[in-house]
């Protein structure tokens, strides 16, 4: 969230980009978290370039445990 808020583009995409965060954190508290709608918000996110690296780090740790 932080580095969200440091990038440079416009507030609606940050809002956007928030929600994504929040609701990948929200399915991966879930007892069976659906690793389609995980993978699919990682992916999401990808898109942001300042965001490339930490999301292939957090990719490797959480969707191979799914």
């Amino acid at each position: 969230m932080s580095t969200i808020k440091e990038l440079s583009i416009t507030n609606s995409e940050k809002t956007e980009l928030q929600e994504a965060v929040h609701l990948l954190q929200e399915e991966l508290k879930s007892e069976q978290p659906k690793s389609l709608m995980v993978r699919a918000l990682i992916a999401f996110l990808e898109k942001e370039h300042g965001l490339k690296d930490i999301l292939r780090q957090l990719e490797k740790l959480v969707v191979n445990h799914l």
